[in-house]
C-alpha cells in the first residue's frame, strides 16, 4: 500500500511539475518513484513491469542529464 502511494504521489507530482515548466524537478520526482516501481515489480514477480521500470529509470536519468547539461550552456 505504501509503495502504491509513493508511486501515485511522485508520479503525479512529476507530471504536474513538468507541465508547469519545472522539468528538472519533475524528472527528479520521476526518478524518486523508480525504486518503488522496481521493488513492487520484483516483489510480485512482474517481469515485464520490471523490465519497463528499468528502461524508464534509464530514460528519466538521461533526460535529467540532458536538462541539466543544457541549463549549464
Amino acid at each position: 500500500m505504501i509503495t502504491q502511494l509513493v508511486i501515485a504521489a511522485l508520479g503525479t507530482a512529476s507530471l504536474g511539475l513538468m507541465l508547469t515548466g519545472r522539468n528538472q524537478l519533475g524528472l527528479i520526482a520521476a526518478l524518486l518513484a523508480q525504486p518503488a516501481w522496481l521493488w513492487t515489480a520484483w516483489k510480485h514477480r512482474q517481469w515485464g513491469v520490471l523490465y519497463i521500470a528499468e528502461v524508464y529509470t534509464i530514460i528519466w536519468g538521461r533526460l535529467l542529464w540532458n536538462v541539466r547539461k543544457s541549463a549549464r550552456s
